[in-house]
């Protein structure tokens, strides 16, 4: 079948509200409903609900936690993997090729209703509503075409066919089948129809036909929403085209809170925390009413270092009565990961919080709504991990039982969620990254090997399938963080051939993940750690001090200008200190003391913050003593020695609760 259709050349820039309803198919359909809700629209065809419940408990002694009751069914959202914020990434400047669609010269937006009427004549039949004129045609080969028109001016076009018929055969009729379409879906997850954003061509599906075919073609302006609409159910990782998106929509409509919200959270996603915390400041400004656009502003704060703020933030959502039950359970994950991620962990409270979030998203596991059930599960798996980070590093006993256990309900939930309801496989890595975090933090001496070859062969998989540069560095990154902790363990299990092969794998992932993304402060920080590792295994393990030096020079250019997380300074310091033996080792006397005073000034303010105990300090004082002493200056090595004393006489500072 020949359709009778042009597309004129130039874009349209309609200055229409997402409030305008289009009809077709017997269905009144808003495209308004996905921006004012965020679940009425999906992509994804509909999945099984599972059938089981979620229950997962805690002890009442707050000395003990036993693992969930029963296996969880569900899914992830993975914990935030990087911290830092990219300075040197901009916004794209690429904008979609956009052609206006018109029908025998009627083109929606700019051609008036007298003019629709002299090019097409006069209508079989007219009807006229409060806003609204619909100019009914009879025009072959199709069933029937209706021409709507608003103040005068012709805004859709719906194209009635005969016979339903097959998506692509149309598609390519239209010469838009090289145009990847928006979903547009009911909250179940049936799919009702699709829409091509460059050409607001849009394709109404059959009612009831499981084959999915077309039996109505609706043309109207280019706008804004169908480009939101596709990167908002973007479950592939195309970040570079989802920007594209976003930023044509936000031009198109410049105040449009939710549009700037999904740029926060897409930003954020290949960590570029600064454009991220400036879209998440537009949505809230935009529409001060979300609690959603105020948790995702809050959780970025957290990244960057503000994790007071960001807990304030937090706990303000949490108080309100209006919110829904996912996204207080959201709220209440996020805040448990706020408080045991920021500079001073309080497990107890975090532990809580994250049992609460089980508590509210377990029910929303089995949601008929889709976007609820597939965020339930996210939040589940967040909430999960959380847990299980919260006992590794409190003062909980049986850790080694029920850490475990926490790690594998987590790893089932990702399994079921990839199996059922549209999950990729970096969810699974994210859970396995996070366990060897865990790990490597808590002293962990288990072979990590099983855990890493697994880490490493899903991450393989994802980098031959991805086509999105963002989303390669994106994993490239998540890899070379497993590989690190790996690398950790096994420098604490003296597998040094084994830590140094991890540590140069993870290295050439993160210059991998930089071909086609710009670099960050947080890339030096996490390079200057990999060199710096590499070199303590070659000076403690293998007593090669000037191979060491060859590493730890590496390490200090790449942690010049790195921003250090304020958790992480007294082992930012440790580095220094670490660094300044071996060049002591091999006569750099001058350039070693110089290194281990930095280091103790840096442990120093840790210590100021309290952060650390006053007690991190003993070791860097000693050594300086060690030096001068050997040097011969018995002043300047009293001086250090009686602080060193002092130091260990007073009380820790801090402690962990």
């Amino acid at each position: 079948m020949r359709l009778n259709w042009t597309n004129c050349q130039r874009p349209v820039s309609p200055d229409r509200s997402y409030s305008r309803i289009i009809p077709w198919a017997g269905v009144v359909v808003s495209l308004a409903l996905f921006v004012q809700s965020g679940y009425s629209w999906q992509i994804r065809p509909v999945t099984p609900k599972t059938t089981d419940t979620v229950e997962s408990s805690i002890s009442d002694n707050a000395e003990e936690i036993n693992g969930p009751a029963v296996a969880p069914v569900v899914g992830l959202e993975s914990l935030e993997q990087q911290p830092s914020s990219s300075k040197s990434q901009s916004e794209p400047n690429r904008k979609p090729a956009v052609r206006s669609p018109s029908f025998k010269d009627v083109t929606p937006g700019r051609t008036s209703l007298v003019d629709a009427r002299r090019i097409l004549g006069e209508p079989a039949d007219q009807y006229q509503g409060d806003s609204q004129t619909t100019l009914l045609y009879n025009i072959e080969p199709f069933s029937r075409v209706e021409v709507i028109a608003e103040n005068d001016t012709v805004v859709s076009i719906v194209i009635y066919l005969e016979e339903p018929s097959d998506v692509l055969e149309i598609a390519e009729e239209l010469n838009i089948s090289d145009i990847q379409p928006a979903p547009i879906s009911d909250e179940v997850g049936e799919l009702l129809g699709q829409i091509y954003p460059e050409r607001g061509v849009l394709f109404g599906f059959a009612e009831g036909d499981s084959n999915k075919k077309v039996a109505q073609i609706v043309l109207e302006p280019i706008r804004a929403e169908p480009f939101v609409l596709r990167a908002q159910f973007d479950f592939d990782h195309n970040y570079g085209q989802n920007l594209v998106d976003l930023h044509y929509a936000s031009q198109l409509e410049p105040d449009n809170a939710h549009t700037h919200w999904l740029l926060s959270e897409t930003y954020a996603s290949i960590a570029n925390l600064d454009l991220a915390l400036k879209h998440a400041d537009k949505a809230v400004n935009f529409d001060r009413e979300s609690a959603a656009y105020r948790l995702t502003r809050a959780r970025i704060l957290g990244r960057k270092g503000q994790s007071d703020f960001a807990i304030q933030q937090t706990k303000e959502v949490l108080a309100l009565d209006d919110i829904t039950a996912e996204v207080r359970a959201r709220a209440q994950a996020q805040l448990g990961n706020l408080i045991a991620g920021g500079s001073r962990p309080d497990y107890k409270q975090s532990i809580n919080h994250h049992m609460a979030a089980i508590k509210l998203s377990a029910p929303l596991a089995n949601d008929d709504r889709f976007m609820v059930r597939r965020e339930a599960k996210r939040i589940l798996i967040d909430a999960h991990l959380g847990v299980a980070n919260d006992v590794a590093n409190g003062r909980w006993r049986r850790k080694q039982e029920v850490v475990p256990k926490w790690l594998r309900h987590a790893e089932a939930i990702a399994k079921e969620m990839i199996d059922n309801d549209g999950g990729t496989l970096d969810l699974r890595l994210a859970v396995k990254r996070t366990a060897l975090g865990i790990f490597a933090k808590n002293g962990s001496a288990g072979d990590p090997t099983g855990i890493t070859d697994a880490v490493m062969d899903d991450a393989e998989q994802l980098l031959a399938n991805v086509e999105d540069p963002l989303y390669e560095a994106q994993i490239r990154r998540a890899l070379a963080g497993a590989l690190y902790d790996a690398a950790i363990i096994q420098q604490r299990r003296g597998k040094a051939d084994e830590a140094i092969q991890y540590a140069e794998i993870a290295l050439a992932s993160l210059d991998e993940s930089v071909q086609n993304t710009a670099g960050t402060p947080a890339r030096g920080y996490h390079l200057g750690g990999l060199c710096f590792l590499i070199g303590s295994v070659h000076a403690v393990q293998k007593r090669d001090h000037e191979t060491a030096i060859g590493w730890y020079r590496k390490a200090q250019v790449h942690l010049a200008n790195a921003e250090v997380p304020a958790r992480d300074l007294q082992i930012h310091g440790d580095r220094y200190v670490a660094m300044g033996v071996s060049y002591w080792n091999k006569g750099e006397h001058q350039e070693a003391i110089e290194l281990t005073k930095q280091g103790t000034r840096i442990i120093q303010n840790a210590v100021e913050n309290k952060l650390v105990s006053n007690k991190a300090l003993t070791i860097p004082y000693n050594n300086l003593a060690g030096m001068y002493r050997q040097l011969g200056n018995e002043k300047d090595a009293k001086q250090f020695a009686n602080i060193a004393a002092r130091l260990k006489k007073l009380p820790s500072g801090v402690q962990r609760r």
